[in-house]
C-alpha cells in the first residue's frame, strides 16, 4: 500500500528548481552576449557563401561575377578527413559551374579558363594541361554540375538511370590531380 511520507522527511526536503532556473537564465544571457559580440566584430557572411582557397568570398570582392564554388578534386573533400580539417583540394570561384564532362587527357580546352585558378590566356598557351594539373593550377577532370548553396555538386547522383550508366562510364576514365583514376564509389 502507499504510505504517506512522514513530516519530517517533508521538512527535509527542498526545491533545486529555482538554483538551475538561475543557472538556465544565466546560460542563456550569457550565449546571446557572446552572439552579439560576434556578429558585430566578425562576417557572418563567411558562413553562409563559400570561399575559395585564398579566402576570398565567391560573388564579392575580387570575385565579383563568379558566385560558385568548383573543387578541382571532390574525391579529397569526402570522408571523416575532409569534414574535419577542410577540404584539402583547391577550390575556386567560377561564373558556371561546369556542364559537360572533360579531363586532361582531352587536351586543353578554351573553356577550362574559367575553371582555373588566375589562370591567363598566355598561360594556358605556354603550358602543358599535365603541367597546370601539376602545380594545382587547372583542375584534373570536370563533371558536369549544378549549383548548390553556392557550390557546385556533381550532377551524376541527380539524373535518370540511363543518364547515370552513361556517366559512370564517362567518370572511370577520369584521372584525379594524383594521376589516379577516379573512384566514383568514393564520392
Amino acid at each position: 500500500a502507499n504510505e504517506l511520507p512522514d513530516a519530517d522527511e517533508e521538512d527535509k526536503r527542498t526545491c533545486t528548481d529555482v538554483i538551475w532556473l538561475f543557472i538556465f537564465i544565466g546560460f542563456c544571457v550569457s550565449l546571446t552576449g557572446v552572439s552579439f559580440y560576434e556578429l558585430s566584430t566578425g562576417n557572418p557572411s563567411q558562413l553562409l557563401y563559400p570561399s575559395n582557397i585564398e579566402g576570398e568570398l565567391c560573388g564579392s570582392g575580387n570575385q565579383t561575377g563568379k558566385p560558385y564554388l568548383l573543387y578541382f578534386d571532390m574525391t579529397r573533400c569526402a570522408g571523416l578527413p575532409g569534414a574535419i580539417a577542410g577540404c584539402p583540394s583547391p577550390q575556386v570561384c567560377v561564373e558556371e559551374c561546369p556542364r559537360t564532362y572533360w579531363n586532361s587527357a582531352q587536351g586543353k580546352s578554351p573553356d577550362l579558363v574559367q575553371f582555373c585558378d588566375n589562370l591567363t590566356p598566355r598561360q594556358l598557351e605556354d603550358s602543358s594541361i599535365s603541367q597546370l594539373v601539376a602545380e594545382r593550377v587547372c583542375p584534373a577532370y570536370l563533371l558536369p554540375s549544378k549549383p548548390i548553396l553556392g557550390r557546385c555538386v556533381p550532377t551524376f547522383g541527380l539524373v535518370r538511370r540511363e543518364e547515370a550508366d552513361r556517366a559512370e562510364r564517362k567518370m572511370n576514365a577520369i584521372r584525379t590531380e594524383d594521376g589516379e583514376v577516379l573512384d566514383i564509389k568514393s564520392l
